[in-house]
């Protein structure tokens, strides 16, 4: 799986010479500001950061604080890339917890050594931490991990009126089954068991943990009490399944388990509503804690086994000093859930509505024998990737070719060779992808049908003869388009082909060796980036109104600005006397800063003259180019749906697919869109170029 990399800096020019950098590294997402650095992360959480020290708004330090204070960030590598160089920054930005130092102008080999460090650093440290939380025999959660989740999980509920359940598990007889097959039988065992609850949990955020020697517990957030009795009767029927034989157990023949259920949720003397006298609840309710939630848990399980094991009782939080209250679960073969009961409260769903291109870039794997073109249609016409499989063994084929090709799966139950149910179980047990959305479609309407699906591991069902808006629903409440999914891969070869063809040409001013290094000999960059600089400083000059200190402050800032964008280029005189300019303008020197800013002026006047040729030629090459393409198509419907993903999840590949088609979109955008396109484009304004893009197609 590839690395996902933040880069952050206001200056587009230096996020897309690290892109250039580190475009083989890993997946590369950007933003130009602290906020945005903040948001992109809290939506998914990279593995390292590359920071800007000096931001408008929020700087670079105060990212890293924040990343810091928050417990999903907090082990986010960060190393900040600056133009500062004395020893006390560095010191400051360690004591904050930064991991590395890299000094503007960047060296692309020293770029490339300290990221990939820090990445396999990374890589360690979560491994370690896995293992931490992991049990060594079973391979799921340990005692610690689950302790450390059932509190965050109850401070959740808490905050959010949300219900929670816990399951605690008792494989029954296990000391006779040990003294009778020997203890790695019994360990073999217990592995066994413990893959048959890891498939009894359907939803990503439940969590299945070793709790010591035999016992096991299923944690199950957002769930109320008829959700927790349906894992339970699962988790009875696939223990049973497993047929391990046990002919010493004194309840059955085979494996069996004992199951207490603690339930938190409205029914609960100690629930806690959401509302506007909620504190005033809080003052009247009976108080309960984790603990409690524990305590039921075990004494619902206590009650299990003295009733004569092999079944399943549920006890209420509130009632753990009681346990004659616990109450018999019957199997879910003879005891169907009612229509339209909600077993699983739903996990956070999209907030995107139905409608025209609703699932723009989801990958959707069809799996039915018959009607496939027509729901082909219906989803591509949302804007959905679609593949199709006739039957279960070809839809598990290409899953298992493909393990992370699909956001959805919309299954048939009834199909030849291997049906939907028999499918789902093994996608969830053989191939293990647990977290795959899985929606049956089915044109039984009784509730003992979806209790089938989701036994076998399904997390939704469709009824057939079903209507669009109620099927693009059902795939936005499990898959979020905008952070899960991704776009075809790049051909990068044949943009480096593109790249090489551009011919080198020297300029004055410019060291031609070193910007090439840097840039790896893409000229177009180069071009492109000298014109920014030189449209953005054509005038350094300082106003007479402006050489107060206030004024030189902001000064001070605009020359550590060009002292990067000048040190990307290779422009060394201009490098040099920005660096001077913004260190007298930060000491209050005006003088000094006014004589430097002079002759900064006449070096920026000298390399636009001398630059002039080159960027007129670029001009008429861009014109020729366009010429020679105008009778050519407009670009695909699959490359236009590439792009607009690319931008809108703030990829920096959205870069090579906009120039890979750029031609092409010139002539169905017309001449005004497409340079709004470009302008966004160079200053690496996503969400701006998408929503003219969008726009055109209305």
């Amino acid at each position: 799986m590839s690395d996902n990399i933040l880069l952050v800096d206001d200056d587009p020019d230096s996020i897309q010479l690290l892109g250039r950098i580190l475009g083989d590294v890993g997946n590369l997402r950007f933003a130009t500001s602290g906020e945005d650095a903040l948001r992109l992360a809290r939506e998914s959480t990279p593995d390292l950061m590359l920071l800007d020290a000096e931001m408008p708004g929020i700087s670079g330090f105060q990212v890293l604080e924040a990343f810091k204070a928050e417990p999903e960030l907090a082990d986010v590598p960060v190393i900040f890339v600056t133009s500062h160089s004395e020893p006390e920054f560095e010191v400051s930005g360690f004591e904050r917890g930064a991991a590395d130092f890299i000094a503007k102008p960047v060296s692309p080999p020293l770029v490339l050594a300290r990221v990939k460090t820090q990445l396999r650093v990374k890589r360690l440290a979560d491994e370690l931490r896995r293992i931490s939380k992991t049990d060594p025999l079973t391979g799921v959660a340990n005692r610690r991990r689950f302790d450390a989740l059932l509190e965050q999980e109850w401070q959740r509920a808490q905050r959010a009126g949300d219900p929670l359940a816990l399951l605690m598990i008792d494989v029954d007889h296990f000391k006779l089954y040990n003294d009778h097959y020997g203890h790695p039988a019994g360990d073999a065992c217990l592995r066994t068991v413990a893959q048959a609850l890891l498939g009894a949990s359907l939803r990503p955020a439940d969590l299945v943990a070793r709790y010591g020697g035999e016992e096991f517990v299923i944690l199950l957030p957002q769930t109320p009490r008829a959700g927790a009795e349906h894992v339970a009767r699962g988790v009875l029927d696939a223990v049973e399944a497993l047929g391990i034989p046990h002919v010493a157990s004194l309840t059955a023949l085979h494996i069996t388990v004992s199951v207490g259920i603690a339930c938190y949720d409205e029914s609960s003397a100690c629930w806690l509503p959401q509302s506007a006298d909620s504190h005033v609840a809080q003052d009247r309710r009976v108080r309960c804690e984790p603990e409690d939630l524990l305590e039921a848990a075990d004494k619902a399980l206590y009650c299990a086994k003295h009733a004569g094991r092999a079944q399943a009782r549920l006890l209420d939080i509130a009632d753990a000093g009681k346990p004659e209250r616990a109450c018999d679960i019957t199997p879910s073969s003879h005891k169907p859930l009612a229509e339209g009961v909600e077993i699983r409260a739903p996990q956070a769903a999209s907030s995107a509505a139905p409608g025209e291109r609703a699932l723009l870039g989801v990958r959707v794997l069809v799996v039915d024998d018959h009607s496939l073109d027509v729901m082909k249609l219906i989803l591509e016409l949302e804007g959905a990737q679609v593949w199709l499989a006739s039957n279960g063994q070809e839809a598990i084929d290409l899953i298992r070719s493909e393990p992370d090709g699909f956001d959805v799966v919309l299954m048939d139950v009834q199909m030849p060779v291997l049906d939907g149910h028999a499918a789902t179980r093994r996608i969830r047990h053989e191939l293990r992808l647990k977290d795959l959305p899985i929606i049956g479609l089915t044109g039984d309407a009784q509730s003992s049908a979806r209790d089938q699906g989701v036994a076998a591991g399904m997390d939704d069902y469709i009824v057939k003869p079903y209507v669009i808006e109620t099927l693009v629903s059902r795939i936005l409440h499990h898959v979020q388009p905008a952070c899960r999914l991704r776009p075809r891969p790049i051909n990068t070869e044949t943009q480096a082909q593109q790249r090489a063809a551009l011919p080198w040409q020297e300029i004055e001013g410019i060291d031609s060796n070193d910007v090439r290094a840097r840039l790896r000999d893409d000229f177009g960059l180069f071009r492109a980036m000298l014109q920014r600089l030189l449209d953005e400083f054509h005038d350094v000059a300082i106003p007479g109104a402006a050489q107060d200190r206030a004024g030189l402050a902001l000064h001070a800032q605009r020359m550590h600005r060009l002292v990067g964008s000048a040190g990307m280029l290779g422009a060394t005189v201009i490098h040099q006397l920005a660096g001077q300019a913004q260190a007298a303008s930060a000491a209050g020197d005006g003088l000094a800063a006014v004589h430097l800013a002079t002759r900064l002026g006449a070096e920026l006047h000298r390399l636009q003259q001398c630059a002039a040729p080159v960027l007129l030629a670029a001009s008429a090459d861009n014109e020729a180019q366009q010429a020679m393409l105008a009778g050519t198509n407009g670009p695909g419907a699959q490359d236009l749906a590439d792009l607009l993903l690319s931008l809108r999840q703030q990829s920096l590949a959205a870069v090579e697919r906009f120039r890979s088609i750029a031609p092409q979109l010139q002539r169905i955008l017309g001449k005004g869109r497409y340079e709004r396109v470009c302008q966004h484009m160079d200053k690496l304004q996503f969400v701006e170029a998408a929503d003219v893009l969008e726009a055109s197609q209305r």
